[in-house]
């Protein structure tokens, strides 16, 4: 029985959502969500309709691009948690409601059925989503059936009621008119990951009686007691969408304020949206992905990914990097493999270098299984070690395929299958009608990708077999290898986590390279790996059959990485490093900046006036520049203070942002000034006019020169009205 679930909904006139009621060990493995298509041949992720390739979208039909779309919004979401357990997603497309006059729906997510008291469950007789329960036990506790449902409207592409079709790009540059399905299915995605009650919404009943570990963080000012799980059924089921409802999850209400939210932070928690509490309420700002209804091209989790942390999720961070070395071992490559061995660690420590987080892996290629079969164990992909920090794990790996001595001939290979799996791990028993038992195949393995992955594969020359030309390749009866398409399509699916570097001895074709001879850009722009990298923004250098270039071509590629949104720590995955972007906390590649005022207008609170220094003195997501009353309300419910008092600051310490709220006994002008241990003043915010009560003001880490402080104690003094009151804020880089 499917769980509770979600609509993301378009109403003709304003925006609103339909939810109709909503439901370890420490690992070291990203989550794998599995995407399993179960429309049925000719409709919906399967429709043949031709399609012009868009916005990194390399698809030729219709279904291609859907599939792409959901399986690249499965990657963004499962990146950021950690799960030994695959996730399985079924997804279909099918005609949901549309109206000119009420508008149309864009789909819904779900779990498929909830757990409790499982082995590891942190709390017994609470219902967990089943895939946070699966990850928290270790083992897919019902491996019959899928973890998560997701259902989207088929009918905006064809159905001029909907009013608005779907945009199938994957750069989140949508046209008037569209809609994002990134967006859209990465919203419903972390629906069915937790972002959801196990309550009828109907009439506020709990499942069997039972509180969800989504309800724990939830409460309802105004009821006595507020929280969710203590409430009646009836208060339950009365939550409006006034200001009372807030999610009070430690993790997501520090991520808020490390943003920092200007507002949202009802009495330092996060609003959520009282008529349908999966979802955040439409006062936070800058806007977040689960709000109600799009607002936009959003492709980062943002303060879900913490949401999903307070109900036990393990999140991963983003840093480091991934680096699979592919080693094919047979024809000249082979030839070379003595000095492409003795390299691998100096490459290795040119990487540490870079990135001390970065980890390693070997795998080994063998054109398997080629006619004659000549070889008596060949293989298209083979583990030699998975993802570690430890050099001497690499070195191990290494070692195993030192000693083999399978140097073939120069025929074309299987390379799109061996590629195609490690970016899967979900490559294919090639053996088929004819019985290679014992010849060396294996199945998949996943490798345990975390953070952002880097592809090396050496290869010469650049002659792949490719069944979409060869249909009985690599033997009549056999099953299929993956094609050039297949890892065409796969790439693209990744590219948001994946950057592909190949490595070639190609020397020919140094006339068509870049750059000039010996440089460090002697890059191949023409065959199938060039291909293959120019979708994930990647490079393929020439090394010289004696690698003589290979130290360059290693530098060049960290090089390129660094500079590449994996590579920069750029926190919305848009490709703009800090810095230069506009807008560090929300997906905005386009940069748009109405008023010139150098503050992206996705995170502008007054787009269309130039106001740089975004103040807002009553909190409520409108610049004080374009707010036609901007001090006249008290910004919380709090009691008028006797006394000037200053809290302590949230949170602290701190890497960038610090919020310090306070006190005033009466309407004042207010100054924030931050020193540091010796005394000297680093920073002094401009004064303002605050009404009586509980108000707040926030430190960006920076000093007057507009430069990020040093590590260090500080200490911030509050004046008000001839008073001075004084606290420590601790900042950690």
């Amino acid at each position: 029985m499917r769980s509770p679930h979600s609509s993301f909904f378009i109403p003709a006139i304003g925006l609103v959502a339909l939810f109709a009621f909503v439901l370890q060990p420490s690992s070291i493995r990203a989550a794998s969500i599995e995407v399993q298509f179960i429309d049925g041949p000719g409709e919906g992720f399967f429709d043949p309709t031709p399609f012009t390739p868009v916005g990194g979208n390399p698809a030729t039909t219709l279904g291609e691009a859907r599939r792409i779309v959901v399986k690249y919004a499965a990657l963004i979401a499962g990146s950021c948690l950690r799960s030994d357990v695959k996730i399985t997603l079924e997804a279909e497309m099918d005609p949901l409601y549309c109206s000119l006059l009420s508008g149309f729906a864009l789909g819904q997510g779900f779990g498929i059925g909830p757990e409790k008291t499982f082995p590891n469950a942190p709390l017994p007789n609470v219902w967990y989503p089943q895939a946070l329960a699966n990850s928290l036990a270790g083992v897919d506790l019902n491996p019959l059936a899928p973890e998560l449902g997701l259902e989207l409207n088929s009918d905006l592409d064809v159905n001029p009621n909907c009013s608005n079709s779907w945009y199938y790009g994957l750069d989140a540059i949508v046209p008037p008119g569209k809609v994002d399905l990134v967006t859209a299915s990465v919203h419903e995605i972390l629906h069915g990951l937790g972002m959801q009650t196990i309550y009828r919404q109907s009439d506020g009943t709990k499942l069997l009686g039972l509180d969800g570990t989504y309800m724990l963080n939830l409460e309802h000012h105004g009821f006595i007691p507020p929280d969710f799980p203590s409430m009646t059924d009836a208060e339950r089921n009365s939550c409006d969408d006034g200001p009372n409802v807030h999610w009070v999850g430690p993790s997501t209400v520090n991520a808020a304020l490390s943003i920092p939210l200007t507002a949202g932070l009802p009495n330092g928690h996060v609003h959520m949206h009282g008529g349908s509490v999966g979802h955040f309420n439409t006062a936070l700002f800058p806007n977040e992905l689960m709000e109600p209804y799009p607002n936009g091209a959003n492709h980062s989790p943002g303060l879900a990914l913490y949401v999903l942390e307070d109900i036990g999720w393990n999140i991963l961070p983003k840093n480091g990097t991934d680096i699979v070395f592919i080693m094919d071992i047979t024809g000249s490559t082979g030839a070379l493999m003595a000095s492409w061995l003795a390299q691998i660690p100096a490459i290795s420590a040119l990487w540490l270098t870079f990135d001390p987080n970065a980890r390693f892996a070997v795998v080994s290629h063998v054109d398997y299984p080629f006619e004659p079969h000549s070889e008596p164990a060949t293989w298209a992909y083979r583990v030699e070690s998975t993802l570690s920090p430890s050099l001497s794990a690499l070195q191990n790996g290494l070692s195993n395929i030192t000693n083999l001595g399978l140097i073939g001939g120069d025929t074309a290979e299987s390379q799109y299958e061996a590629i195609y799996q490690v970016l899967t791990g979900a490559g294919r028993d090639l053996s088929g009608a004819v019985d290679y038992s014992g010849t060396g195949e294996f199945p998949p393995q996943p490798l345990g990708q975390q953070n952002p992955m880097v592809i090396y594969h050496f290869t010469w020359p650049e002659q792949f077999h490719d069944q979409n030309l060869e249909p009985n390749y690599p033997f009549s009866g056999s099953k299929p290898v993956a094609t050039e398409s297949d890892v065409v399509l796969e790439m693209a699916a990744a590219s948001s986590q994946s950057m592909f570097f190949g490595l070639t001895t190609v020397t020919a074709k140094r006339k068509t390279s870049q750059g000039q001879e010996g440089g460090l850009d002697k890059s191949i722009t023409d065959g199938p790996l060039a291909r293959i990298a120019a979708l994930s923004g990647g490079a393929v250098y020439d090394v010289g059959v004696d690698l003589e270039g290979l130290q360059d071509a290693i530098a060049a590629s960290i090089g390129h990485w660094a500079a590449s949104a994996q590579g920069s720590g750029d926190p919305d995955v848009d490709g703009i490093a800090p810095g230069a972007d506009n807008c560090n906390y929300i997906y905005n590649p386009s940069q748009g900046d109405s008023d010139g005022d150098q503050v992206g207008d996705l995170c502008d609170n007054c787009p269309d006036d130039a106001n740089a220094d975004q103040l807002d003195c009553n909190l409520d997501g409108r610049g004080d520049r374009c707010d036609a009353s901007p001090c006249l309300r008290v910004n919380t419910a709090a009691p008028i203070s006797r006394t000037l008092a200053l809290y302590a600051p949230a949170p602290n310490p701190t890497n960038a942002f610090a919020r310090f709220e306070f006190d005033l006994p009466t309407d004042g002008t207010v100054s924030l000034e931050i020193f540091d241990l010796r005394g000297r003043r680093v920073r002094s915010l401009t004064p303002r006019v605050f009404p009586a009560g509980r108000s707040t003001l926030i430190w960006d880490g920076r000093d007057d020169a507009h430069h990020v402080v040093a590590a260090g104690v500080y200490w911030a003094r509050l004046n008000a009205n001839g008073q001075t009151v004084s606290k420590p804020v601790t900042v950690l880089k």
